[in-house]
C-alpha cells in the first residue's frame, strides 16, 4: 500500500465505499439476509431511517459480495433533486448509467432507430456483454429523489422501469420488430434474432427512507409489485456495535494508524454512550465519530491499548467536532456565514432541537453559495433531504450536534458584543472629543466676553460647570473603556488558549507521523501549524527538513 492510498480504520461520518469493505463491520447478518433476498427477487425496495447506513450497506457490503460472484455488473445511480431548469430527466440518468462507456453500434438501431427506452439501454449492454453473459445489478440509492421531479418525468420513468422489469421482450418492441422483419426478411440473423429473444438478466434494489415508503405508490400503476419484496434495515444492537469498534481496530493490514485493542472498560464507555445505557438502538453516525476521535488519540500517542481516560468524555468528542469542521472553512465570511446559518437557523435554541430550512431561504437569508452548503454535506455537519416541490431541505445531521452548536453560538455572540461595544466606545469618544471642542471654543469666548464687556459672573459659572461636566463624561467613558479591554483581553487569552492546544497538537501529529516516516502528511500537518505560528524557528526548520524527505 504507498503512502497516498493510507486510510483512516474509522470513514467517520461519511457512508462506507466498496473500497472500505475490509473496514465494514457490524453488519453481517443484514448482508447476508439482503443477498439471499437479490438471489431470489428481481426487485426489492430496501428502507430505514436516515442516517443508519443504507449506502454503507449497499456500497461496502453487498456490491463488493456482487463483484466477487461475477454473475452481474454493480451500476449506483443517483437523481439527485429535481431544480428550476434541471433538464435531465430521471430516465435520461438512467439510461446515461447503462450506456456509459458502451459500444452502442449493434443490429438494435436497425429496429429502433430512435428509441431512448431503458430497456434499450439495458439490452444494448446485453447485446455488448454476450461473452461473458453477465447480467445487470442496478442501486438506486435515495430513491426518495425521484419523486421531486415533474409529474410526467416520474410516469415516463415508470413505465419504462417496467419494461425493465419485465420477464420478455416487451409487447411494443415485439410488435416493432415483426414490422421490420416483414419488410426486410433478412434484416436479422438467426444470432442476433436469438439475442433479440433473450431475456434481460437484472437486479434492482431501490434505497428509500422509511418516512417516505408511501411515495412509491406513485409507481404502483406502473410496477404494482414494488413493495412484494422488502428489507428494512435496522439500527446496531450492541454486539453488532462491539463488531464495528472493535474489528477495524485490530486490521493487520498497513493504515495510517497502528493496530490497536480496546479495554473492556473502554468498550463499555462507548458502549454505554452511545445506546444512552441501553435505552436506545446505536447510530452509525455517532459510532463512527466516537472511533475516529480515538484513532485520532492512538496516532498522537502510538498506544496500541485504549482504556477509557482514551476514550475521554464522549459528549466532548462531539463538541469538538462542529468547532473542528467549522474551522476548516478557511475564508472568514464564508465561515461567519455558516457559523449564522447552522446556530441561528437550524437550531431552536428555546426548545434544544433542530429546524429544517429550504434551500431557496438559505441562499436568499444566510448570503451562503451553493458551493459551501455542498461543503456542509459533505463534511456531514448539515443532511440534504430531497424536497417534494424540487430541491433540497437542509438541517443539522444529528441531534447530538444541537449542544455544541448552542454552546459555539454563546461564544460567538460574546465575542460580537465585545466588538460592538468597542466599536460603541470609539464611536462614543468621537463624539465627546467633538464636544469637549465645541464647549471649550464656548467657554474660551464666554469668558473673553465677560473680560470686555464686563457682563455677570453668571456666564463665567456656566462654563465652569461645562467643563467639569465634560471631565465627568470623560471619567465614565474611561471606565467604559477600562472594562471592556478587560473583557476583550479574557477572551484573547480564551482564543489564545485554544490556538496554543491547536497547535501543539497539530505538532505532536506531525511528529508521529514523522516516526512513521509519513513525510507528505508529515509536512502538511506542520504547514498547518505555521499558519498558526509563522515566527516559530522549530515549526518552520521541520518544514524544511519534511520538504527534503518528501521528494525522496
Amino acid at each position: 500500500m504507498t503512502l497516498n492510498t493510507l486510510q483512516y480504520r474509522y470513514p467517520g461520518a461519511r457512508p462506507f465505499t466498496p473500497e472500505q469493505q475490509h473496514l465494514f463491520f457490524g453488519r453481517s447478518k443484514a448482508v447476508r439476509e439482503l443477498y439471499a433476498l437479490l438471489q431470489m427477487e428481481q426487485l426489492i425496495v430496501l428502507y430505514a431511517k436516515s442516517g443508519l447506513g443504507k449506502s454503507s450497506l449497499l456500497n461496502a457490503g453487498i456490491v463488493p459480495q456482487i463483484e466477487r460472484d461475477g454473475k452481474l455488473t454493480p451500476l449506483n445511480i443517483r437523481f439527485n433533486a429535481w431544480t428550476e431548469g434541471k433538464t435531465e430527466t430521471p430516465a435520461q440518468i438512467t439510461r446515461d448509467s447503462l450506456l456509459s462507456d458502451y459500444d452502442q453500434s449493434n443490429f438494435l438501431p436497425k429496429i429502433f432507430p430512435d428509441d431512448r427506452s431503458l430497456w434499450f439501454a439495458a439490452k444494448t449492454r446485453q447485446i455488448n456483454e454476450n461473452q461473458s453473459d453477465r447480467g445487470i445489478f442496478l442501486i438506486f440509492d435515495q430513491f426518495e429523489e425521484l419523486f421531486t421531479y415533474p409529474e410526467e418525468q416520474i410516469q415516463q420513468f415508470g413505465r419504462q422501469f417496467a419494461e425493465l422489469l419485465q420477464a420478455a421482450v416487451p409487447q411494443r418492441v415485439r410488435r416493432m420488430a415483426e414490422l421490420f422483419i416483414r419488410a426486410q426478411p433478412d434484416l436479422l440473423t438467426e444470432s442476433e434474432d436469438d439475442l433479440l429473444e433473450r431475456r434481460l438478466n437484472i437486479r434492482i434494489v431501490c434505497a428509500i427512507r422509511s418516512d417516505r415508503m408511501s411515495l412509491l405508490d406513485k409507481l404502483t400503476p406502473f410496477v404494482p409489485q414494488i413493495l412484494a419484496n422488502r428489507y428494512e434495515l435496522q439500527a446496531l444492537a450492541r454486539e453488532e456495535a462491539r463488531a464495528a469498534i472493535e474489528e477495524p481496530a485490530q486490521k493487520p493490514d498497513q493504515y495510517i494508524s497502528p493496530p490497536f485493542v480496546y479495554t473492556p472498560a473502554a468498550l463499555d464507555t462507548m458502549l454505554n454512550y452511545l445506546t444512552k445505557s441501553n435505552s436506545q438502538p446505536i447510530e452509525s453516525f455517532q459510532l463512527q465519530i466516537l472511533c475516529q476521535s480515538v484513532e485520532q488519540q492512538v496516532l498522537r500517542t502510538r498506544d496500541t491499548q485504549v482504556d477509557q481516560s482514551d476514550v475521554g468524555d464522549p459528549e466532548q468528542v462531539f463538541r469538538n467536532y462542529y468547532d473542528t469542521q467549522i474551522a476548516q472553512i478557511e475564508d472568514p465570511s464564508e465561515q461567519l456565514s455558516a457559523r449564522r446559518l447552522i446556530e441561528e437557523g437550524l437550531v431552536y435554541e428555546k426548545e434544544q432541537r433542530r429546524l429544517t430550512l429550504f434551500d431557496v431561504q438559505i441562499l436568499d437569508n444566510y448570503s451562503i453559495r451553493e458551493d459551501l452548503l455542498r461543503r456542509l454535506v459533505d463534511t456531514h455537519l448539515l443532511r440534504a433531504e430531497p424536497n417534494l416541490r424540487g430541491g433540497y431541505t437542509y438541517e443539522l445531521s444529528h441531534d447530538t450536534l444541537v449542544a455544541p452548536v448552542l454552546k459555539a453560538k454563546s461564544k460567538r455572540l460574546e465575542a460580537e458584543r465585545i466588538v460592538a461595544e468597542e466599536e460603541a466606545y470609539a464611536q462614543r469618544e468621537g463624539e465627546l472629543n467633538a464636544e469637549r471642542r465645541k464647549r471649550k471654543r464656548a467657554s474660551q469666548l464666554a469668558i473673553a466676553g465677560f473680560a470686555l464687556s464686563g457682563l455677570s459672573i453668571a456666564a463665567l459659572v456656566f462654563a465652569v460647570i461645562q467643563t467639569i461636566s465634560v471631565q465627568n463624561a470623560k471619567d465614565l467613558a474611561e471606565q467604559s473603556q477600562k472594562e471592556t479591554q478587560i473583557a476583550l483581553t479574557n477572551l484573547k487569552r480564551e482564543q489564545a488558549d485554544k490556538q496554543g492546544l491547536q497547535l501543539e497538537n497539530l505538532v505532536q501529529d506531525a511528529q508521529v507521523y514523522e516516526r512513521a516516516e509519513l513525510w507528505s502528511l508529515a509536512l502538511r500537518t506542520m504547514q498547518e501549524a505555521r499558519k498558526i505560528d509563522s515566527t516559530n524557528g522549530m515549526i518552520n526548520q521541520k518544514i524544511k527538513q519534511y520538504e527534503v524527505q518528501s521528494k525522496k
